[in-house]
């Protein structure tokens, strides 16, 4: 169960990139498609490595949760 906490945990990040407006703000997926649409190479890759530290970082914790709770990985 732990695991799936590494793919879900993108849509809980402060910053989720949806394109759609889901307050007064501008958010990051607004920047996301402004960015595509204007071919700023550097903002696309900006939130595509926002998207891979997070997914990368709940694995991490998804990992330490599994060692911590499942006694079958505890040696």
């Amino acid at each position: 169960m732990t695991t799936m906490f590494a793919y879900s945990s993108w849509a809980s990040s402060p910053a989720p990139p949806s394109p759609r407006p889901s307050s007064a703000g501008h958010g990051m997926g607004e920047w996301f498609i402004q960015a595509i649409n204007e071919q700023d190479i550097n903002s696309v890759v900006a939130v595509n490595l926002f998207a891979a530290v997070v997914v990368l970082a709940s694995g991490f914790l998804a990992d330490l949760l599994t060692a911590a709770l499942d006694p079958r990985v505890r040696s």
